[in-house]
């Protein structure tokens, strides 16, 4: 079954579960633009990991966002992943803050909260 497109739901965190999950990706997740695209074409990628346990938890969340797919990979059977590769919702987040790599800007290994309005 295709996911659902993204429909801009986190241009505005205006709930408790839209601040949930991007406390989720903020925490564990990675707003990545690659130069090289994948097999549909995409170079956008937002990626949400955490280990196999959380599943109840990520299909809970892909419950009431359902543009993220759930996804394993037979390279890391000990970890699930929550995925989606929509160029919106890569803007929304990198609006929001959510930079493309939070190592890289962030040396000092301080969390830096999101503004939001």
């Amino acid at each position: 079954m295709k996911n659902p497109k993204y429909n801009r739901e986190l241009s505005v965190i205006d709930t408790e579960e839209k601040a949930y999950l991007l406390g989720q990706i903020y925490g564990d997740g990675c707003n990545c633009k690659t130069k090289r695209k994948d097999k549909r074409g995409n170079s956008y990628r937002i990626i949400l990991a955490s280990i196999n346990t959380d599943r109840p938890l990520y299909e809970k969340i892909n419950s009431a966002f359902p543009f993220l797919k759930i996804a394993t990979y037979s390279s890391h059977p000990n970890v699930i992943y929550l995925t989606c590769s929509q160029k919106k919702l890569y803007e929304d987040l990198a609006n929001l803050g959510m930079i493309s790599n939070k190592a890289m800007y962030d040396k000092t290994g301080e969390f830096h909260f999101p503004e939001l309005k």
